[in-house]
């Protein structure tokens, strides 16, 4: 059978859902369970408000491994929620509790986006300058990094380690919040639109392996991802898995080693650690670093990128 893990209630989850919630109730507000969405993204608010101080005290009092964070991370979800929870219903309250915080907070990608998305007339406008500023800026290093490397890779935060887990080969942008798409979408500056479609080339498969890093795109895309139902039944993995992609070989990551121990250094040839890092993608299946993937580091920049470019408006 397989295990679950479940922990209990705690601040900093309960306003991130809260903020799902929200948003899933505006944007689905058709769909049958939108009011119960609503219903469930205010109790969970409440329910944040009344124990958030608590809880961060427990887990000092208690030296939890993010006591000295927990602090900052649940001011940043108590922030999207109140801007989420304010779109939804309009109840001026939300919006209080969000301008009491540290503007800080806008320095996050997701919180930003969300108030800069606020009509002008609802928003504090030193917050919504401050959030569409965020925005563009992260997007302007990020074009201005693109321009400098051979592959378009768009990272804002330029000391991104070059490793699997950070995803800077296989989704455009890296596992960061997609800044460049946003800053088309606010601006209509046409900059960030070319430079969102020159981020997708090398995932995409303009790349010296001419391989894409998603299942179901291209004629060359990895055969072998780690998902265990399609290894045990026998089949092709399903469409739409984006992997990670690889690590420079040559940093010797000790996640890495048992890949090029007892897989790629084998029969001889040239050491996989002195192997291009561009060219060094190895479909074994069972490597974590290289053919893993989750929703929220892979699959989410990527689905959010090509949708963006699907659905955007056309060019004038």
């Amino acid at each position: 059978s397989l295990l679950v893990g479940a922990f209990r209630a705690d601040p900093e989850t309960s306003y991130r859902y809260a903020a799902v919630a929200a948003k899933a109730s505006r944007l689905l507000d058709q769909h049958p369970r939108a009011a119960e969405f609503r219903e469930s993204a205010q109790r969970a608010w409440q329910w944040a408000e009344a124990n958030a101080e608590i809880e961060i005290q427990a887990a000092k009092d208690r030296k939890a491994k993010r006591a000295n964070s927990i602090d900052k991370a649940v001011r940043e979800m108590k922030a999207l929620a109140a801007i989420e929870l304010f779109r939804l219903t309009r109840d001026p309250s939300y919006h209080d509790a969000f301008l009491q915080l540290d503007r800080d907070v806008l320095s996050v990608g997701d919180i930003a986006m969300s108030y800069a998305l606020l009509d002008s007339g609802e928003a504090h406008p030193d917050c919504r300058r401050s959030a569409i500023e965020m925005i563009t800026d992260a997007a302007d290093t990020a074009l201005e990094f693109s321009e400098q490397n051979g592959f378009n890779i768009s990272l804002y935060i330029r000391t991104l380690p070059m490793m699997g887990y950070t995803c800077l080969w296989s989704t455009p942008g890296g596992t960061l919040p997609p800044v460049l798409p946003r800053a088309h979408y606010l601006t209509g500056d046409n900059r960030y639109l070319a430079g969102t479609v020159a981020s997708c080339q090398y995932s995409g498969g303009a790349n010296p392996m001419n391989m894409s890093y998603t299942t179901g795109i291209g004629p060359r895309q990895p055969l072998a991802p780690l998902h265990i139902d399609h290894r045990v039944s026998g089949q092709r993995p399903p469409a739409g898995i984006t992997v990670y992609g690889q690590s420079n070989p040559s940093m010797g990551y000790s996640f890495d080693s048992f890949a090029h121990t007892w897989f790629l250094n084998r029969y001889g040839g040239v050491q996989s650690t002195k192997w291009p890092t561009a060219e060094a993608y190895a479909d074994l299946g069972t490597w974590p670093a290289m053919n893993e993937y989750t929703v929220h580091q892979t699959l989410s920049p990527t689905s959010y990128t090509w949708g963006y470019l699907a659905a955007r408006k056309p060019i004038r």
